[in-house]
């Protein structure tokens, strides 16, 4: 013998069940919760003498037999845990053994069942609004999409040709803007790649060309090193603080004071000059400052300090002016630096002096043949497409 029913469990509330059962029968209690947030609910079966037999803590199904004693059992749905969700529980009830011509008890009975009619209608109610919503959005969507088919045929029309019309070889293609033709938005003239350029105004290099560009920059690490060196030198005591300071000086007025002072003050671009790399400069007198400062004595230091503003400060204007007005002898006197700089640092670590030599060859050799090679892998394409450029000198409206 079995029955089931559906009931509704409100929040906060808990709605427990008896059956009557006799000795040695079976009760066999089978739940499940249909709707609600989480479809989880407390559940738990009690004996006649109040045990408690099973206990399930917020589950949505279960299933539970209980070998019965004579007496009223009792099986709750607990859903205070929740305050605002209601649950919709479904259980079943199986007895066996129950041996008599009683008619089993109806559940039905005990419960309002208007309440989950309510519910129901509720539920149907709001089903419904949702469909006819979403049927009033589609009828929207369906006049938007027939006013914009019918502006398109009308534009269609009004060029003089349909959907599948094909462009007119008997009028030619005109690149205008603001011009009607007989032509589709996408259409592509024959025509159209005839001005295609590739590479268009760009720089070919070449290696031997790159590498005389790269020796200031290796000359500037020799440079490094052989202040590196001239350093440790004073520091060892193999070179007096005199020869250097001296040495600095006659190369600086030698140097300079005839030439290439002269010569800046006459040739410097006072409109428009360029500015100094005020950074790279205080960095490289900062690191002489820091280790001039170990050095023995007064004089060492000062004697180091100017060959720092010999090597970092008056040394690139040298070399600049040399690249401007005598490249070869520029190309020359790098290579001369670069050596000098392996064979000083060489003097006091042969481990350095190799550390310069694969940096220099990197950055003089190996690098220029790098972009030499890439170069090759360019390809720069411009047509009518690009941006329009101006040519004109525009200097002429400005007097």
């Amino acid at each position: 013998m079995d029955s089931d029913f559906t009931f509704t469990l409100p929040p906060g509330r808990k709605e427990c069940f008896f059956q009557t059962m006799k000795k040695d029968a079976s009760l066999e209690i089978e739940y499940q919760v249909l709707d609600g947030a989480g479809l989880d609910v407390d559940f738990y079966i009690a004996s006649p003498t109040g045990q408690v037999l099973f206990n399930d803590y917020r589950k949505s199904d279960g299933v539970h037999t209980v070998e019965t004693e004579e007496g009223d059992y009792m099986f709750c749905f607990d859903n205070t845990f929740s305050a605002v969700s209601e649950k919709i529980i479904f259980f079943e009830l199986i007895l066996d053994n129950m041996e008599t011509d009683e008619d089993p008890e109806d559940w039905k009975e005990y419960v309002h069942g208007t309440d989950m009619l309510d519910m129901k209608l509720e539920d149907i109610m709001d089903t419904i609004n949702n469909v006819k919503a979403r049927l009033s959005k589609s009828v929207h969507i369906q006049i938007l999409l027939k006013a914009f088919e019918a502006r398109d045929r009308n534009l269609q029309e009004t060029f003089g040709m349909g959907a599948d019309t094909e462009a007119d070889s008997s009028v030619p293609w005109r690149k205008v803007l603001w011009e009607r033709q007989p032509f589709p938005d996408n259409y592509v003239d024959q025509r159209f790649l005839e001005e295609l350029r590739r590479n268009e105004g760009l720089h070919q290099y070449h290696y031997w060309t790159v590498v005389k560009e790269t020796a200031i920059v290796g000359q500037q690490l020799s440079c490094v090193a052989i202040f590196i060196t001239l350093w440790l030198h004073m520091e060892q005591g193999l070179l007096a603080p005199e020869t250097l300071l001296w040495t600095s000086l006659l190369t600086a007025l030698l140097g300079y004071g005839l030439y290439n002072l002269l010569t800046h003050l006459m040739s410097f671009p006072y409109t428009q000059p360029s500015p100094p790399s005020s950074l790279s400069l205080n960095a490289a007198l900062f690191a002489s400052v820091c280790l001039a400062s170990r050095l023995p004595g007064a004089l060492h230091t000062f004697a180091m300090l100017s060959c720092a503003l010999l090597v970092f400060a008056l040394w690139p204007c040298l070399l600049q002016k040399m690249r401007e007005r005598t490249p070869h002898h520029f190309t020359v006197v790098c290579v001369g630096v670069c050596l000098g700089g392996v064979a000083g640092l060489g003097s006091q670590s042969s481990f350095g002096a190799v550390l310069l030599t694969m940096a220099l060859s990197s950055v003089t050799l190996l690098c220029p043949l790098l972009l030499v090679r890439l170069q090759q892998q360019k390809d720069n394409i411009s047509g009518p497409w690009d941006e329009a450029e101006i040519q004109e000198d525009i200097r002429q409206f400005a007097n």
